[in-house]
């Protein structure tokens, strides 16, 4: 087991906790609800939470029905466009799906060559559906087959509101595979859940992927969860999830989970979560943002569990809480912020007086609040293999596709198969990765991303590339210890190996760059060809991110990329595909981008005892630029207060002193992911 090392305020020793074995607390009523949040405001990303376009077809359900019935009518008239209306009411017996895709039975062939029928799913995307509750109440009792069925399932779906429902899962006590949930939510984008009451099953709202359909851009927001057997609310491999304002009272294990998958940069903000084993957990994935959430009597409030690029800040934790933050398993670049409020963690006594078990802690950070950290640096390296096989079952020859070169795919070769298989390897003992951690791969810019499997594999499906040159990037994040590896090549489909005109060897030249977040820096790469001279109108593609884009070389055989991102270290892929005159090359260059410096101005101020005055505190970028949004806070005698930089950089905080006297006080912004943190200090006089 990795050592798993905590960060806690306030606690005097090192505390030992199993993430199974302590019990969660059964009785709401014996929680302590005065921490929990009341709805914020929360900033959304531009169209987020935005009205549906408008409805052109309506479906009314009443609890005559019987949930046959009602399904019935559904595949029945179901369409895009489409408003369903729930009348108000109690439904038994729920086991709904809103989707066209449907299960078909087609001829197949087994290993021995002999006819079968088998089942396949059609899928059929729907636009724009509008399902509406009006405090209806949906119960039901999946069957005991596996977590991904629940009561109630959106599927393959862009575009959708789900909102003003009770729903009620029964039957289910414990937490497994063969487990049913409550509310599912599969291969959407752009839905909103909203406004619901949901009780029961292992997850109280799955949102997520079978692996190979993943969802993108949901909103969760302003529902309850309560009852369930493991989590609360999961969003997994669903990128851009934001998941704010519910409130989650005593799952068995986490409040709020999001890990795996090709779903990065969720933010879980203004939740409050009761009586948790885990609070908050981030498990294997990267980018997200944890704020301003509170977790009430939880064993544990944050888990950062094998991940990476995460920003903590302005969480509360509060009612006896054991632990703030829980840092394991190979976890980098963790930011916890400056404004986490620890004073309701629960002070530990010597020896403990909770429950243990055989768990080894370090105690490092425990008397830390802030600070940006990274687990020991990876020290077991991986590498890329991607391959056709060909054969039958008994003899599955692997036909390699070789790294920063062209591999042509001939047509008879897309007859044998169709998939291109990408795996991770570890150099240490010659073994695969795990099933479960994400692979990044990208052609021509379009994300094939996905999950490994049990042999530690992705599978692409390139069935629909036209012929032509394609540009094929790998990456593997890497996990638990094991370093990142990247790969990238020219498919060159459908050649078949007509006349072989000699063609001109190239390179590419490009130096590694540091450059200060969000501030342009160019990044010149240079084509030459074998005799050293420039090569003019030429586009380099490069990859960053999992995003592709291309630039021109000028005449003297430079394509000059800006940079302009936040902090961080990138590695750019570079590649020029090669044309009728010229062979591919490619190059791989790092670029480091460190956090831009600030000023500030905060000056000495008169008070009146008692009596609030707002003080004001400047903050400007590098260059004198005002800086906007930015949380500014204000200690004083004990006291912390805080207000938010306007469009002038100028956070107005009202600040007041119970006291008469001369204090000093202190002002700080604590920093993101683009600028630095900076202090002030400064007098008051309170008569």
């Amino acid at each position: 087991m990795n050592k798993k090392i905590l960060l806690i305020a306030t606690l005097v020793i090192v505390t030992i906790v199993s993430l199974g074995s302590i019990s969660a607390s059964e009785d709401v009523s014996a929680i302590d609800d005065s921490g929990i949040s009341a709805v914020d405001d929360v900033v959304l990303s531009e169209g987020e939470g935005e009205t549906p376009e408008p409805t052109t077809t309506t479906i009314n359900i009443d609890n005559s029905m019987t949930n046959e019935e009602i399904q019935a009518k559904l595949d029945a008239e179901l369409q895009d466009n489409t408003e369903i209306n729930f009348a108000p009411g109690e439904y038994s017996d729920v086991n709904l799906k809103i989707t066209k895709d449907k299960v078909v039975e087609v001829d197949d062939v087994d290993e021995e060559g002999n006819p079968i029928k088998k089942n396949v799913t059609e899928k059929t995307t729907l636009n724009n559906i509008i399902i509406n509750g009006n405090g209806a109440t949906l119960t039901g009792r999946p069957p005991m087959s596996n977590y991904y069925d629940g009561i109630f399932e959106v599927a393959n779906v862009n575009g959708f509101t789900l909102s003003g429902f009770n729903f009620i899962c029964q039957g289910v006590t414990q937490a497994n595979m063969k487990t049913p949930s409550c509310l599912i939510i599969f291969n959407t984008t752009n839905g909103i859940v909203e406004n619901n009451n949901i009780s029961g099953g292992r997850f109280g709202i799955y949102l997520g992927s079978k692996f190979t359909n993943p969802n993108y851009d949901a909103i969760v927001r302003y529902n309850t969860v309560t009852g369930v057997s493991d989590m609360g609310i999961i969003s997994f491999g669903s990128a851009r999830s934001h998941i704010y304002n519910n409130t989650v009272i005593n799952p068995k294990n986490h409040g709020i989970d999001v890990r795996h998958g090709s779903g990065p940069n969720c933010i879980v903000e203004n939740n409050t979560v009761i009586g948790a084993r885990e609070g908050i957990y981030l498990m294997h994935s990267a980018g997200h943002k944890a704020i301003n959430n509170t977790l009430n009597n939880c064993d544990v409030g944050i888990t950062c569990y094998g991940s990476s690029n995460i920003f903590c800040d302005e969480n509360k934790f509060i009612n006896q809480t054991k632990i703030g933050f829980l840092l394991a398993s190979g976890y980098t670049n963790i930011t916890i912020g400056e404004n986490n409020d620890y004073s309701g963690l629960v002070f530990v006594p010597m020896p403990p007086t909770f429950t243990y078990n055989i768990v080894k802690a370090n105690s490092d950070y425990v008397s830390l609040t802030s600070g940006t950290f990274s687990q020991t640096e990876a020290t077991n390296t991986t590498y890329v293999q991607v391959y056709f096989t060909v054969g039958d079952a008994e003899t599955l020859d692997p036909v390699d596709l070789k790294a920063d070169t062209t591999n042509i795919i001939t047509d008879a070769l897309l007859e044998l198969n169709n998939n291109i298989t990408v795996k991770i390897w570890r150099n240490d003992d010659n073994n695969h990765i795990d099933a479960g951690e994400l692979i990044n791969v990208t052609i021509d810019g379009v994300d094939y991303s996905a999950e490994s499997d049990i042999t530690g594999a992705v599978y692409v499906d390139i069935t629909g590339l036209k012929e032509g040159k394609h540009y094929m990037t790998v990456k593997y994040p890497g996990y638990n210890g094991l370093k990142e590896s990247t790969w990238s090549a020219i498919l060159q489909i459908g050649n078949d190996g007509g006349e072989t005109q000699t063609l001109t060897a190239t390179s590419i030249t490009a130096s590694a760059i540091t450059a200060t977040a969000k501030i342009s820096k160019t990044l010149s790469v240079s084509l030459k060809d074998a005799d050293g001279k420039a090569i003019a109108n030429k586009k380099i593609t490069y990859s960053v991110n999992g995003i592709t884009k291309t630039a021109t070389t000028d005449a003297n055989g430079v394509a000059k990329i800006t940079v302009n991102r936040v902090s961080g270290t990138y590695y750019y892929s570079l590649c020029f595909l090669g044309d009728d005159d010229y062979k591919a090359s490619f190059k791989t260059v790092k670029v480091t981008v460190k956090k831009q410096a600030v000023k500030a101005s905060f000056a000495k101020a008169t008070l009146k005892v008692k009596k609030a005055k707002k003080v004001k505190f400047t903050l400007k970028d590098s260059k004198g630029k005002a800086i906007s949004g930015k949380k500014i806070t204000i200690k004083v005698n004990g006291k912390t207060f805080s207000a938010k930089t306007n469009s002038k950089g100028v956070a107005s905080i009202k600040v007041k002193v119970a006291k008469k006297g001369k204090f000093t006080a202190t002002a700080k912004f604590a920093g993101d992911n683009t600028y630095k943190a900076i202090s002030k200090k400064a007098k008051f006089t309170v008569k």
